[in-house]
């Protein structure tokens, strides 16, 4: 346990992630290292489609700015291009992680726009 000092931020809003390592599985699993989710239409506001070389046996999971869960999608087959309707998600920034359904490996994230 420790803590985060952030000294002289202007007024806005931030986002803070934190990712341990027994989540990623090894400390080479950094934030910097991942590969970045093709997400279009980006801005959104219907149904988005992410691109990525998915492998079986994975999950996108969704999370607010505040780092809250938003939603889980299991991908169960080898494709390029999933969908998901955001018509219903509230207007905002959100997080998206791709990791093995076990959490030990993650693979890509990126971050979506609700408008």
């Amino acid at each position: 346990m420790g803590n985060i000092y952030a000294d002289n931020l202007q007024t806005g809003e931030y986002a803070l992630a934190v990712w341990d390592t027994q989540y990623t599985g090894s400390a080479e699993n950094s934030v910097s290292n991942l590969d970045e989710l093709i997400i279009f239409p980006n801005p959104a506001n219907g149904k988005v489609s992410i691109q990525y070389d998915f492998r079986d046996n994975t999950k996108l999971e969704v999370f607010t700015v505040s780092g809250e869960l938003y939603k889980t999608l299991e991908i169960d087959n080898n494709t390029r291009v999933i969908s998901i309707d955001t018509t219903k998600f509230p207007k905002g920034s959100y997080f998206l992680l791709l990791s093995e359904n076990n959490g030990r490996k993650i693979y890509a994230n990126g971050t979506l726009i609700i408008q």
